[in-house]
């Protein structure tokens, strides 16, 4: 199927369940087939051997990818202790492996080492990851036998639920825990840190992101649903949590044209600076910020087709 060119009639945002053993970019690639459409993003990526939520933006919609990204998100992680990868998960070289401690197959033990895992904590991201150093992807130096010298950085785990701990097939011990963190978070420096936490050597053996942006997996459709033309098509306005503005017709015009427009602060009580959506009932025509100088709203994104609201 040839993908369509310059203006496309479809512009939307999609849940989709991804499955295991595709990169997030097989995953665009078989929507750009699916739909004919070469426009196809999304706002974050999943590891091949990871499952779950991923928000697909079609057409016009890839601008939207900005405001996503930086999304919480919840997960279901597998951790498997003795051994420590070069990546941190499953799909890593072995570089070492310990002896497991009895008492990290106790339950009470394991939410003693989890509890100090809750807040905000220093993490340092994963060598094998997309973050740059000195200007170069840390991934790319890894591989090529570079010594990386990643600084731990701020973020929160808002909770976390001890699902099972347990033996596996391979008479490895695991904790099945979910995680409810924010935006830059590395589930597979938890799994490396609670290991060194349990004074031994643990990563990632599975993961399934269950939800990004209030956007579960109940409410997602499977990859190839999605090749059947059965879209779950999810209301941008909602994944953004930005004030609404419902537009006339006038101003719709105004806004297409990327106009800025007069704004009475009287009804959302919007702060210097803070986005808004400018939408009608069937689409999101824009995000503008609101200038209180001038007592404007001025464009940050115009879509040339709005986005579907569902």
């Amino acid at each position: 199927m040839s993908y369509r060119r310059g203006e496309s009639s479809l512009s939307f945002v999609a849940g989709i369940r991804k499955p295991a053993g595709m990169t997030s970019h097989d995953v665009v690639n078989v929507l750009r087939r699916a739909l004919g459409e070469r426009r196809v993003g999304h706002a974050g990526t999943l590891d091949p051997f990871a499952t779950g939520v991923m928000l697909m933006l079609i057409g016009p919609a890839t601008r939207l990818s900005k405001y996503l990204i930086n999304h919480d998100k919840r997960y279901i992680a597998r951790i498997l202790f003795g051994t420590q990868t070069t990546t941190d998960d499953l799909e890593g070289e072995v570089m070492r492996t310990c002896d497991v401690p009895a008492e990290v197959s106790d339950i009470a033990y394991a939410q003693t080492i989890l509890d100090t895992f809750q807040g905000e904590i220093m993490q340092v991201p994963c060598t094998y990851s997309a973050l740059k150093k000195d200007g170069k992807t840390a991934y790319k130096q890894a591989r090529q036998g570079n010594d990386l010298d990643l600084q731990a950085r701020p973020v929160q785990v808002y909770e976390y639920k001890l699902l099972e701990v347990g033996i596996d097939n391979n008479n490895v011990v695991f904790w099945d825990v979910e995680f409810f963190v924010s935006k830059g978070t590395y589930i597979r420096a938890l799994a490396r840190d609670i290991g060194i936490a349990a004074h031994t050597a643990a990563h990632l053996g599975a993961l399934q992101r269950i939800e990004v942006a209030g956007i579960s997996e109940q409410m997602c459709i499977d990859l190839p649903d999605f090749e059947l033309n059965h879209p779950a098509i999810i209301d941008p306005v909602a994944l953004l949590h930005y004030p609404e503005i419902s537009l006339s017709y006038n101003l719709q015009e105004r806004t297409l044209c990327g106009n800025a427009i007069d704004y009475k602060n009287n009804e959302h009580h919007l702060h210097n600076g803070e986005n808004v959506c400018l939408t009608t009932p069937d689409e999101l025509l824009a995000i503008y910020k609101y200038h209180e100088l001038r007592g404007q709203l001025v464009p940050d994104c115009v879509f040339s087709q709005g986005v579907a609201r569902g």
